[in-house]
């Protein structure tokens, strides 16, 4: 029987969020979402996810911004999640901390891959 992992999705986008948390909820998970960083750094303060997967285009405070304050509140890998293909944002991703970077529209075989990648092989 597989482990029931939790994951949060933070994106100001809510169709994203709707779509990730209806795959990872049809895969056996529990999925929460947020809608910016502040939000998810409330509910890291009160709840513990397995992985984050992180916009970077967020209202307020950016996801890269955001990286450096989650990690303060929870070990789970980061996975960014953007629509801006450039070698500087994946740089700048792993500088900060985040596992990997992940590209908009997300292909589910490449987000199933990372998950796997990060929390082994029968997680998704």
């Amino acid at each position: 029987m597989r482990t029931v992992r939790r994951f949060l999705i933070v994106d100001d986008a809510e169709a994203v969020v709707r779509l990730l948390v209806r795959y990872l909820v049809k895969a056996g998970h529990e999925a929460k979402g947020a809608a910016s960083a502040e939000d998810a750094l409330e509910l890291l303060a009160r709840e513990s996810f397995d992985l984050i997967f992180l916009d970077d285009g967020l209202p307020k405070m950016m996801g890269l911004t955001a990286i450096p304050e989650i990690q303060k509140l929870s070990r789970a890998p980061i996975v960014m999640i953007t629509g801006l293909d450039s070698e500087d944002m994946r740089k700048d991703a792993a500088l900060l901390g985040a596992h990997c970077v992940l590209l908009k529209p997300i292909e589910f075989e490449a987000l199933a891959a990372r998950v796997r990648e990060l929390l082994g092989p029968d997680a998704i």
